[in-house]
Protein backbone atom coordinates (compact mmCIF):
# COMPACT_ATOMS: atom_id res chain seq x y z
CA UNK A 1 0.00 0.00 0.00
CA UNK A 2 1.37 3.31 -0.58
CA UNK A 3 0.44 5.43 2.14
CA UNK A 4 1.17 8.72 0.70
CA UNK A 5 -1.58 7.95 -2.31
CA UNK A 6 -4.43 6.85 0.43
CA UNK A 7 -3.50 10.00 2.42
CA UNK A 8 -3.84 12.05 -0.80
CA UNK A 9 -7.17 10.59 -1.70
CA UNK A 10 -8.71 11.13 1.22
CA UNK A 11 -7.12 15.11 1.77
CA UNK A 12 -9.00 15.65 -1.74
CA UNK A 13 -12.07 14.02 -0.99
CA UNK A 14 -12.42 16.12 2.50
CA UNK A 15 -11.70 19.36 0.99
CA UNK A 16 -13.60 18.84 -2.16
CA UNK A 17 -16.93 17.96 0.27
CA UNK A 18 -15.95 20.64 2.81
CA UNK A 19 -16.27 23.37 -0.22
CA UNK A 20 -19.41 25.02 -1.97
CA UNK A 21 -20.28 23.35 -5.36
CA UNK A 22 -18.88 25.29 -8.18
CA UNK A 23 -21.78 27.66 -9.84
CA UNK A 24 -23.86 25.37 -12.46
CA UNK A 25 -23.31 22.05 -10.96
CA UNK A 26 -25.57 20.76 -8.12
CA UNK A 27 -24.38 19.82 -4.52
CA UNK A 28 -25.05 15.94 -5.94
CA UNK A 29 -22.75 16.89 -9.09
CA UNK A 30 -19.99 18.00 -7.19
CA UNK A 31 -20.03 15.18 -4.13
CA UNK A 32 -19.73 12.73 -7.13
CA UNK A 33 -16.94 15.06 -8.61
CA UNK A 34 -15.30 14.43 -5.21
CA UNK A 35 -15.32 10.53 -5.41
CA UNK A 36 -14.57 10.36 -8.73
CA UNK A 37 -10.93 12.13 -7.96
CA UNK A 38 -10.50 9.97 -5.11
CA UNK A 39 -10.60 6.99 -6.84
CA UNK A 40 -8.75 8.09 -9.58
CA UNK A 41 -5.86 8.93 -7.46
CA UNK A 42 -6.13 5.91 -5.73
CA UNK A 43 -6.18 4.07 -9.09
CA UNK A 44 -3.36 6.51 -10.29
CA UNK A 45 -1.29 5.51 -6.79
CA UNK A 46 -2.43 2.12 -6.50
CA UNK A 47 -2.61 2.92 -2.63
CA UNK A 48 -5.16 0.17 -2.44
CA UNK A 49 -5.97 -2.83 -4.65
CA UNK A 50 -7.63 -1.98 -7.95
CA UNK A 51 -10.77 -3.65 -6.80
CA UNK A 52 -10.94 -2.38 -3.51
CA UNK A 53 -10.86 1.13 -4.80
CA UNK A 54 -13.99 0.08 -7.18
CA UNK A 55 -16.09 -0.83 -4.50
CA UNK A 56 -15.69 2.88 -2.80
CA UNK A 57 -18.29 4.13 -5.26
CA UNK A 58 -21.05 1.77 -3.56
CA UNK A 59 -19.87 2.86 -0.02
CA UNK A 60 -19.98 7.16 -0.91
CA UNK A 61 -22.69 7.06 -3.25
CA UNK A 62 -25.57 6.28 -1.06
CA UNK A 63 -23.81 7.86 2.03
CA UNK A 64 -23.41 11.21 0.37
CA UNK A 65 -26.77 10.96 -1.11
CA UNK A 66 -25.74 10.45 -4.84
CA UNK A 67 -28.15 7.57 -5.48
CA UNK A 68 -29.83 4.77 -3.33
CA UNK A 69 -27.52 1.98 -2.51
CA UNK A 70 -30.40 -0.20 -4.59
CA UNK A 71 -29.39 2.23 -7.92
CA UNK A 72 -25.81 2.28 -7.13
CA UNK A 73 -25.76 -1.59 -7.23
CA UNK A 74 -27.93 -1.77 -10.50
CA UNK A 75 -24.72 0.33 -12.08
CA UNK A 76 -22.61 -1.89 -10.95
CA UNK A 77 -24.69 -4.90 -12.49
CA UNK A 78 -24.11 -3.85 -16.00
CA UNK A 79 -24.60 -6.57 -18.79
CA UNK A 80 -20.85 -6.36 -20.22
CA UNK A 81 -19.44 -7.44 -16.69
CA UNK A 82 -21.17 -10.75 -17.55
CA UNK A 83 -20.42 -10.82 -20.87
CA UNK A 84 -16.17 -10.13 -19.91
CA UNK A 85 -17.01 -13.11 -17.38
CA UNK A 86 -18.29 -15.53 -20.04
CA UNK A 87 -15.03 -14.18 -22.75
CA UNK A 88 -13.20 -15.40 -19.35
CA UNK A 89 -14.73 -18.99 -19.58
CA UNK A 90 -14.11 -19.69 -22.85
CA UNK A 91 -10.24 -18.15 -22.32
CA UNK A 92 -9.81 -20.36 -18.77
CA UNK A 93 -10.87 -23.82 -21.09
CA UNK A 94 -8.75 -22.72 -24.24
CA UNK A 95 -5.61 -22.58 -21.78
CA UNK A 96 -6.57 -25.60 -19.62
CA UNK A 97 -6.65 -28.00 -22.39
CA UNK A 98 -3.71 -26.30 -24.12
CA UNK A 99 -5.55 -25.26 -27.52
CA UNK A 100 -2.35 -22.79 -27.88
CA UNK A 101 -0.01 -25.27 -28.03
CA UNK A 102 -2.23 -26.33 -31.34
CA UNK A 103 -1.85 -22.44 -31.99
CA UNK A 104 1.60 -22.60 -31.52
CA UNK A 105 2.54 -25.74 -33.96
CA UNK A 106 0.27 -24.35 -37.39
CA UNK A 107 2.64 -20.80 -36.78
CA UNK A 108 5.39 -23.07 -36.95
CA UNK A 109 3.84 -24.76 -39.94
CA UNK A 110 3.24 -21.11 -41.24
CA UNK A 111 6.02 -19.84 -40.54
CA UNK A 112 8.79 -22.14 -39.89
CA UNK A 113 10.09 -21.15 -43.37
CA UNK A 114 11.77 -18.00 -42.39
CA UNK A 115 12.69 -15.87 -39.02
CA UNK A 116 10.56 -12.76 -39.65
CA UNK A 117 7.51 -14.96 -40.61
CA UNK A 118 7.84 -17.11 -37.84
CA UNK A 119 7.47 -13.70 -35.70
CA UNK A 120 4.63 -12.96 -37.69
CA UNK A 121 2.72 -16.29 -37.44
CA UNK A 122 3.61 -16.07 -33.79
CA UNK A 123 2.03 -13.06 -33.33
CA UNK A 124 -1.13 -13.65 -35.30
CA UNK A 125 -1.72 -17.01 -33.31
CA UNK A 126 -1.42 -14.40 -29.60
CA UNK A 127 -3.98 -11.94 -31.24
CA UNK A 128 -6.09 -15.12 -32.03
CA UNK A 129 -6.08 -16.33 -28.69
CA UNK A 130 -6.33 -12.66 -27.57
CA UNK A 131 -9.76 -12.18 -28.79
CA UNK A 132 -11.10 -14.76 -26.25
CA UNK A 133 -8.42 -14.11 -23.27
CA UNK A 134 -7.00 -11.65 -21.05
CA UNK A 135 -3.54 -10.36 -22.46
CA UNK A 136 -1.79 -11.31 -19.29
CA UNK A 137 -2.93 -15.31 -19.93
CA UNK A 138 -2.05 -15.07 -23.38
CA UNK A 139 1.40 -13.60 -23.02
CA UNK A 140 1.87 -16.43 -20.30
CA UNK A 141 1.21 -18.91 -21.76
CA UNK A 142 2.27 -17.81 -25.34
CA UNK A 143 5.91 -16.96 -24.12
CA UNK A 144 6.48 -20.56 -23.06
CA UNK A 145 5.69 -21.11 -26.83
CA UNK A 146 8.25 -18.39 -27.96
CA UNK A 147 10.57 -19.10 -25.30
CA UNK A 148 10.75 -23.06 -26.72
CA UNK A 149 11.01 -21.94 -29.94
CA UNK A 150 13.79 -19.02 -29.55
CA UNK A 151 15.96 -21.67 -27.88
CA UNK A 152 16.10 -23.78 -30.42
CA UNK A 153 16.19 -20.87 -33.25
CA UNK A 154 19.44 -19.80 -31.86
CA UNK A 155 20.70 -22.61 -30.15
CA UNK A 156 23.66 -22.55 -32.87
CA UNK A 157 25.03 -19.44 -31.65
CA UNK A 158 22.68 -18.16 -28.21
CA UNK A 159 24.76 -14.94 -27.63
CA UNK A 160 25.03 -13.48 -31.48
CA UNK A 161 24.12 -9.90 -32.47
CA UNK A 162 21.11 -11.75 -34.57
CA UNK A 163 20.00 -14.25 -32.33
CA UNK A 164 19.32 -11.26 -29.53
CA UNK A 165 17.87 -9.17 -31.85
CA UNK A 166 15.61 -12.15 -33.04
CA UNK A 167 14.84 -12.97 -28.79
CA UNK A 168 13.81 -9.02 -28.35
CA UNK A 169 11.63 -9.27 -31.46
CA UNK A 170 9.68 -12.45 -30.80
CA UNK A 171 8.81 -11.94 -27.10
CA UNK A 172 7.92 -8.28 -27.92
CA UNK A 173 5.75 -9.42 -30.33
CA UNK A 174 3.85 -12.27 -28.65
CA UNK A 175 2.83 -9.34 -25.99
CA UNK A 176 1.92 -6.83 -29.03
CA UNK A 177 -0.01 -9.72 -30.21
CA UNK A 178 -2.03 -10.39 -27.49
CA UNK A 179 -2.64 -6.86 -26.63
CA UNK A 180 -3.82 -5.84 -30.06
CA UNK A 181 -5.58 -9.15 -30.65
CA UNK A 182 -7.67 -7.98 -27.13
CA UNK A 183 -8.47 -4.67 -28.59
CA UNK A 184 -10.88 -6.12 -31.42
CA UNK A 185 -13.18 -7.95 -29.36
CA UNK A 186 -15.02 -6.93 -26.00
CA UNK A 187 -15.08 -10.31 -24.61
CA UNK A 188 -11.44 -10.61 -23.47
CA UNK A 189 -10.36 -6.75 -22.52
CA UNK A 190 -12.16 -5.08 -19.84
CA UNK A 191 -11.00 -2.30 -20.85
CA UNK A 192 -13.33 -2.31 -24.11
CA UNK A 193 -15.74 -3.60 -22.06
CA UNK A 194 -15.74 -0.54 -19.40
CA UNK A 195 -15.47 1.63 -22.49
CA UNK A 196 -18.94 0.17 -23.82
CA UNK A 197 -20.74 0.92 -20.83
CA UNK A 198 -19.56 4.17 -20.24
CA UNK A 199 -20.36 5.03 -24.03
CA UNK A 200 -24.18 3.43 -23.41
CA UNK A 201 -24.27 5.59 -20.39
CA UNK A 202 -22.75 8.69 -21.95
CA UNK A 203 -24.71 8.81 -25.29
CA UNK A 204 -27.35 6.17 -24.94
CA UNK A 205 -25.88 3.76 -27.88
CA UNK A 206 -25.44 -0.04 -26.78
CA UNK A 207 -22.35 -1.33 -28.77
CA UNK A 208 -22.67 -5.00 -29.76
CA UNK A 209 -19.70 -7.39 -30.53
CA UNK A 210 -20.17 -7.09 -33.60
CA UNK A 211 -20.49 -2.99 -33.44
CA UNK A 212 -17.27 -3.04 -31.39
CA UNK A 213 -15.34 -5.12 -34.37
CA UNK A 214 -16.47 -2.43 -36.66
CA UNK A 215 -13.58 -0.44 -35.29
CA UNK A 216 -11.44 -3.10 -33.31
CA UNK A 217 -10.91 -5.39 -35.79
CA UNK A 218 -9.49 -3.28 -38.82
CA UNK A 219 -7.18 -1.55 -35.77
CA UNK A 220 -5.36 -5.13 -34.57
CA UNK A 221 -5.04 -6.10 -38.36
CA UNK A 222 -3.20 -3.16 -39.32
CA UNK A 223 -1.64 -2.75 -35.94
CA UNK A 224 -0.35 -6.29 -36.29
CA UNK A 225 1.41 -5.57 -39.73
CA UNK A 226 2.98 -2.53 -38.56
CA UNK A 227 4.26 -3.47 -35.32
CA UNK A 228 5.69 -6.45 -37.50
CA UNK A 229 7.15 -4.49 -39.53
CA UNK A 230 8.90 -2.44 -36.39
CA UNK A 231 10.13 -5.24 -34.60
CA UNK A 232 11.80 -7.06 -37.18
CA UNK A 233 12.26 -4.51 -39.94
CA UNK A 234 13.29 -1.42 -37.57
CA UNK A 235 13.86 -2.04 -34.15
CA UNK A 236 15.60 -5.21 -34.21
CA UNK A 237 16.74 -6.17 -37.60
CA UNK A 238 18.57 -9.75 -37.79
CA UNK A 239 19.41 -12.63 -40.11
CA UNK A 240 18.84 -15.75 -38.68
CA UNK A 241 18.83 -19.67 -40.19
CA UNK A 242 16.55 -21.09 -38.52
CA UNK A 243 16.24 -25.00 -38.15
CA UNK A 244 14.01 -27.55 -39.75
CA UNK A 245 10.30 -27.27 -39.21
CA UNK A 246 10.42 -30.59 -37.86
CA UNK A 247 13.19 -29.28 -35.32
CA UNK A 248 10.98 -26.32 -34.06
CA UNK A 249 8.53 -28.29 -33.88
CA UNK A 250 9.89 -30.75 -31.82
CA UNK A 251 10.48 -28.09 -29.24
CA UNK A 252 7.08 -27.01 -28.37
CA UNK A 253 6.73 -30.46 -27.63
CA UNK A 254 3.56 -32.43 -28.07
CA UNK A 255 0.09 -30.78 -28.14
CA UNK A 256 -2.18 -33.68 -28.76
CA UNK A 257 -2.97 -34.13 -25.71
CA UNK A 258 -7.13 -34.36 -24.22
CA UNK A 259 -7.43 -33.93 -28.20
CA UNK A 260 -11.16 -34.77 -27.55
CA UNK A 261 -11.51 -31.56 -25.23
CA UNK A 262 -9.62 -29.62 -27.48
CA UNK A 263 -11.96 -30.41 -30.29
CA UNK A 264 -15.09 -29.84 -27.63
CA UNK A 265 -13.74 -26.44 -26.89
CA UNK A 266 -12.71 -25.43 -30.17
CA UNK A 267 -16.15 -26.20 -31.34
CA UNK A 268 -17.97 -24.30 -28.54
CA UNK A 269 -15.54 -21.20 -29.07
CA UNK A 270 -16.45 -21.50 -32.76
CA UNK A 271 -20.70 -21.45 -31.36
CA UNK A 272 -20.18 -18.36 -29.52
CA UNK A 273 -17.94 -16.63 -32.17
CA UNK A 274 -21.18 -17.57 -34.90
CA UNK A 275 -23.65 -16.67 -32.24
CA UNK A 276 -22.29 -13.19 -31.65
CA UNK A 277 -21.38 -12.15 -35.18
CA UNK A 278 -25.01 -13.90 -36.64
CA UNK A 279 -26.98 -11.87 -33.94
CA UNK A 280 -27.81 -8.65 -35.64
CA UNK A 281 -29.76 -10.88 -38.53
CA UNK A 282 -31.39 -12.65 -35.28
CA UNK A 283 -32.11 -10.30 -33.06
CA UNK A 284 -34.99 -9.14 -35.30
CA UNK A 285 -36.53 -12.64 -34.52
CA UNK A 286 -35.40 -12.94 -30.97
CA UNK A 287 -35.68 -9.13 -29.41
CA UNK A 288 -34.85 -10.55 -25.94
CA UNK A 289 -31.44 -11.81 -27.28
CA UNK A 290 -27.94 -10.07 -26.49
CA UNK A 291 -24.59 -10.63 -26.98
CA UNK A 292 -24.04 -11.62 -23.30
CA UNK A 293 -27.11 -14.14 -23.27
CA UNK A 294 -25.20 -15.80 -26.25
CA UNK A 295 -21.87 -15.72 -24.52
CA UNK A 296 -23.11 -16.67 -21.01
CA UNK A 297 -25.18 -19.87 -22.37
CA UNK A 298 -21.95 -20.87 -24.09
CA UNK A 299 -20.03 -20.31 -20.71
CA UNK A 300 -22.39 -22.52 -18.93
CA UNK A 301 -22.38 -25.11 -21.68
CA UNK A 302 -18.81 -25.45 -20.45
CA UNK A 303 -19.70 -26.37 -17.33
CA UNK A 304 -21.86 -29.12 -18.44
CA UNK A 305 -20.42 -30.63 -21.67
CA UNK A 306 -18.45 -33.76 -20.89
CA UNK A 307 -14.59 -33.38 -21.49
CA UNK A 308 -14.15 -36.38 -23.19
CA UNK A 309 -11.10 -37.58 -20.95
CA UNK A 310 -12.10 -38.90 -17.82
CA UNK A 311 -15.07 -40.48 -16.75
CA UNK A 312 -17.73 -37.80 -15.30
CA UNK A 313 -15.63 -35.22 -16.01
CA UNK A 314 -16.72 -32.12 -17.38
CA UNK A 315 -15.06 -29.32 -19.93
CA UNK A 316 -14.66 -27.02 -16.86
CA UNK A 317 -15.34 -27.10 -13.04
CA UNK A 318 -15.70 -24.22 -10.66
CA UNK A 319 -12.28 -24.89 -9.34
CA UNK A 320 -11.35 -24.02 -12.84
CA UNK A 321 -13.49 -20.62 -13.30
CA UNK A 322 -11.30 -19.56 -9.84
CA UNK A 323 -8.51 -18.29 -12.18
CA UNK A 324 -10.59 -15.91 -13.89
CA UNK A 325 -9.82 -12.08 -13.13
CA UNK A 326 -12.62 -11.64 -10.50
CA UNK A 327 -10.58 -8.26 -9.54
CA UNK A 328 -11.76 -6.88 -13.00
CA UNK A 329 -15.64 -7.38 -13.06
CA UNK A 330 -15.37 -5.74 -9.90
CA UNK A 331 -13.34 -2.42 -11.63
CA UNK A 332 -15.59 -2.57 -14.39
CA UNK A 333 -18.62 -2.53 -12.32
CA UNK A 334 -17.42 1.13 -10.38
CA UNK A 335 -16.11 2.40 -13.81
CA UNK A 336 -19.99 2.22 -15.22
CA UNK A 337 -21.06 3.38 -11.96
CA UNK A 338 -18.98 6.43 -11.91
CA UNK A 339 -19.86 7.04 -15.57
CA UNK A 340 -23.85 6.78 -14.12
CA UNK A 341 -23.02 9.26 -11.57
CA UNK A 342 -21.53 11.85 -13.72
CA UNK A 343 -24.35 11.57 -16.29
CA UNK A 344 -27.22 11.50 -13.28
CA UNK A 345 -25.78 14.54 -11.22
CA UNK A 346 -25.35 16.70 -14.70
CA UNK A 347 -21.52 16.47 -14.50
CA UNK A 348 -20.48 14.92 -17.23
CA UNK A 349 -22.57 18.27 -19.01
CA UNK A 350 -21.03 20.81 -16.41
CA UNK A 351 -17.48 19.44 -17.72
CA UNK A 352 -18.44 19.97 -20.98
CA UNK A 353 -18.54 23.86 -21.21
CA UNK A 354 -15.35 24.62 -21.25
CA UNK A 355 -14.72 22.71 -24.45
CA UNK A 356 -17.53 25.41 -26.15
CA UNK A 357 -14.36 27.14 -27.16
CA UNK A 358 -13.15 24.75 -29.48
CA UNK A 359 -16.16 24.69 -31.55
CA UNK A 360 -14.14 25.45 -33.87
CA UNK A 361 -11.72 22.89 -34.15
CA UNK A 362 -11.89 20.43 -37.52
CA UNK A 363 -13.40 16.71 -36.02
CA UNK A 364 -10.53 15.07 -37.61
CA UNK A 365 -7.77 17.20 -36.18
CA UNK A 366 -9.49 17.25 -32.60
CA UNK A 367 -9.75 13.27 -32.45
CA UNK A 368 -6.35 12.42 -33.39
CA UNK A 369 -5.16 15.19 -30.61
CA UNK A 370 -7.41 13.08 -28.27
CA UNK A 371 -6.20 9.91 -29.23
CA UNK A 372 -2.71 11.19 -29.49
CA UNK A 373 -3.77 12.57 -25.55
CA UNK A 374 -5.36 9.28 -24.16
CA UNK A 375 -2.11 7.25 -25.86
CA UNK A 376 0.48 8.85 -24.17
CA UNK A 377 -1.63 9.16 -20.97
CA UNK A 378 -1.94 5.03 -20.82
CA UNK A 379 1.72 4.67 -21.07
CA UNK A 380 2.10 5.88 -17.34
CA UNK A 381 -1.54 5.32 -15.97
CA UNK A 382 -3.18 2.12 -16.11
CA UNK A 383 -5.74 0.78 -18.56
CA UNK A 384 -8.98 1.27 -16.69
CA UNK A 385 -8.84 4.95 -14.57
CA UNK A 386 -7.57 6.11 -18.67
CA UNK A 387 -10.76 4.77 -19.89
CA UNK A 388 -12.83 6.13 -17.23
CA UNK A 389 -11.22 9.49 -17.78
CA UNK A 390 -11.06 9.33 -21.90
CA UNK A 391 -14.89 7.92 -22.48
CA UNK A 392 -16.56 11.10 -20.89
CA UNK A 393 -13.33 13.55 -22.31
CA UNK A 394 -14.64 12.04 -26.12
CA UNK A 395 -17.95 12.65 -26.05
CA UNK A 396 -17.82 16.05 -24.82
CA UNK A 397 -15.17 16.55 -27.37
CA UNK A 398 -17.15 15.52 -30.03
CA UNK A 399 -20.17 17.57 -29.35
CA UNK A 400 -18.14 20.81 -29.32
CA UNK A 401 -16.89 19.77 -32.50
CA UNK A 402 -19.25 18.29 -34.60
CA UNK A 403 -18.01 15.14 -34.37
CA UNK A 404 -19.15 11.66 -34.04
CA UNK A 405 -19.43 10.93 -29.59
CA UNK A 406 -19.32 7.15 -30.43
CA UNK A 407 -16.66 7.21 -32.58
CA UNK A 408 -14.60 9.76 -30.58
CA UNK A 409 -15.51 7.41 -27.36
CA UNK A 410 -14.30 4.06 -29.15
CA UNK A 411 -11.35 5.92 -30.65
CA UNK A 412 -10.28 6.93 -27.45
CA UNK A 413 -11.04 3.51 -25.42
CA UNK A 414 -8.56 1.88 -27.96
CA UNK A 415 -6.31 4.46 -27.37
CA UNK A 416 -6.64 3.75 -23.69
CA UNK A 417 -6.13 0.33 -23.60
CA UNK A 418 -2.54 -0.22 -25.54
CA UNK A 419 0.53 0.84 -23.69
CA UNK A 420 3.47 0.23 -25.83
CA UNK A 421 6.49 2.03 -24.45
CA UNK A 422 6.30 1.39 -20.56
CA UNK A 423 6.02 -2.19 -19.11
CA UNK A 424 2.91 -1.20 -16.92
CA UNK A 425 0.72 -3.55 -18.40
CA UNK A 426 1.17 -6.81 -17.20
CA UNK A 427 1.74 -8.16 -20.64
CA UNK A 428 4.28 -6.07 -21.34
CA UNK A 429 6.13 -6.36 -18.11
CA UNK A 430 6.02 -10.22 -19.27
CA UNK A 431 8.13 -9.62 -22.41
CA UNK A 432 10.63 -7.74 -20.39
CA UNK A 433 11.00 -10.33 -18.18
CA UNK A 434 12.42 -13.07 -20.45
CA UNK A 435 16.27 -13.64 -20.70
CA UNK A 436 17.76 -11.09 -22.85
CA UNK A 437 14.76 -8.43 -23.08
CA UNK A 438 15.46 -5.15 -21.40
CA UNK A 439 12.93 -1.97 -20.76
CA UNK A 440 15.08 0.03 -23.24
CA UNK A 441 13.90 -2.49 -26.02
CA UNK A 442 10.50 -2.47 -25.49
CA UNK A 443 11.24 1.50 -25.84
CA UNK A 444 13.02 1.33 -28.82
CA UNK A 445 9.95 -0.71 -30.84
CA UNK A 446 7.43 1.37 -28.67
CA UNK A 447 7.72 4.78 -29.74
CA UNK A 448 6.93 4.06 -33.34
CA UNK A 449 3.79 2.06 -31.94
CA UNK A 450 2.98 5.23 -30.08
CA UNK A 451 3.88 7.64 -33.03
CA UNK A 452 1.49 5.30 -35.64
CA UNK A 453 -1.35 4.15 -33.44
CA UNK A 454 -3.17 7.48 -33.05
CA UNK A 455 -3.18 7.58 -36.62
CA UNK A 456 -4.77 4.85 -37.48
CA UNK A 457 -6.96 4.84 -34.67
CA UNK A 458 -8.81 8.01 -35.59
CA UNK A 459 -8.42 7.19 -39.46
CA UNK A 460 -10.74 4.18 -38.54
CA UNK A 461 -13.07 5.71 -36.60
CA UNK A 462 -13.57 8.71 -38.77
CA UNK A 463 -13.97 5.77 -41.78
CA UNK A 464 -17.00 4.07 -39.67
CA UNK A 465 -18.50 7.23 -38.27
CA UNK A 466 -18.52 8.11 -41.85
CA UNK A 467 -20.07 4.83 -43.68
Amino acid sequence: MKAWGLAAGIAVLGLMLLAPSPEGLSLEGWRVAAVLAVVLIWWLTEALPLAVTAVTPMVFFPLLGVAPAEEVARWYASPLVALVFGGAMIGIAIAKYGLHHRLAQAAVRVGGGGPRRLVLAVMIASALLGMWMVATVVTIIMLQAATALIAAATRADPDSPDARRFTRAMAIAVAYGAGLGSQASLVAAPANAIGAGLIARQTGEEITFVGWLAYGLPFALAGLVIAWAVLTGVAFRFRLALPARQDLAAALGDGSQAATAQRRVLAVALAALAGLVALPWIKPFAPQLADTVVVLAVAVLLFVLPSGEARGERLLTWDDAKAAPWAVFIVMGAAVALASGLNETGLAKWMAEPLAGLAGLPPWLALIGLVAGFALLTEVVNNFACTAIAVPAAVVLANAVGGDPVAFAVAATLASGGGYIVPGPPWLALAVSVPGVRVADLARAGVWMVAIAPVLIAAIALAVAGR
